[in-house]
């Protein structure tokens, strides 16, 4: 998650999910079989969320100003957890990808 973050907020959305992708394809069953556990002290979904929404909000904190920080944050964390999940399911999908980064522009507010 640390060294892939930064390309998921700087505009390497496609890449950065892509190499996520290819680093954890070869683990894609017990991932997913993972994410379905849903007791507290062993819920990888949740905690892989979580990371993702406190990097998004402390780098929102040092980047802008504003009052949604908190709400961009849990959204940029959805977006990359739901699209990870997506392309387990239904590989990479290039037109796919581009979508979802047309969406982390406007979320974020930047190119």
């Amino acid at each position: 998650m640390e060294k892939r973050f930064n390309g998921l907020i700087s505009g390497q959305f496609e890449a950065t999910v892509l190499h996520f992708y290819q680093e954890l394809v070869t683990r894609q069953p017990i991932l997913q079989a993972l994410f379905q556990i849903d007791e507290p002290e062993y819920n990888l979904k949740q905690k892989f969320e979580t990371i993702l929404y406190n990097h998004w909000l402390a780098y929102l904190n040092e980047t802008t100003e504003g009052h949604y920080q908190e709400l961009v944050a849990q959204i940029g964390a959805s977006i990359v957890f739901d699209t990870l999940n997506w392309s387990f399911v239904n590989g990479i999908d290039y037109e796919a990808l581009h979508f979802v980064e047309g969406i982390r522009k406007k979320v974020l507010l930047r190119p």
